[in-house]
């Protein structure tokens, strides 16, 4: 099976999107959690003086202030944007026509940079999420994504993602 297709910045951006959410998740909420333990620590702590507790307490207070305004500021979006347009700069064939190829054993991407064959023991799983179709690695990086409005019926695009899913099973 052959399969011609062309990636956006959307595409590249909705998936950082995808495999980076949880990552983004723990670390935000990682943070306020050390921001309460530490204010929390500082009202049970008896060892020092009231007046030290309302020091440290007002040193996390104006801290937590300053972390939610610059989380504010950054838009993470934004930065994985920015990240994808470097990539895009640097490597010709990300936003370039590919054509994929689905064999029995392997998936073989050509681009203008060359050809790329991929096993299916490297494939962890195909996943489907807005209007592309993700083919992910076991190191949670992508190996192609198939953008779903190239497809005429939807049909097809099952069988497409039926074909790959059966090949893809980990033995």
């Amino acid at each position: 099976m052959e399969i011609k297709y062309k990636n956006t910045l959307d595409d590249y951006e909705n998936f950082y999107w995808f495999s980076q959410k949880p990552l983004i998740l723990i670390v935000f909420y990682g943070f306020q959690s050390l921001f309460l333990f530490g204010i929390i620590y500082a009202l049970i702590d008896f060892y020092y003086y009231l007046s030290a507790r309302i020091i440290v307490i007002a040193v996390f207070i104006i801290l937590w202030i300053i972390y939610r305004a610059i989380c504010k500021k950054l838009n993470i979006r934004a930065i994985g944007k920015g990240l994808i347009k470097i990539r895009a700069k640097m490597d010709s064939s990300l936003l370039s026509e590919k054509t994929l190829i689905i064999n029995e054993d392997n998936i073989t991407i050509k681009s203008v940079r060359g050809t790329k064959k991929f096993s299916f023991k490297i494939i962890s799983r195909i996943h489907e999420e807005g209007n592309c179709i993700y083919i992910i690695n076991i190191l949670r990086d992508v190996t192609a994504i198939i953008p779903t409005n190239i497809f005429t019926s939807t049909e097809e695009k099952e069988q497409v993602i039926a074909q790959l899913k059966a090949r893809c099973k980990r033995k």
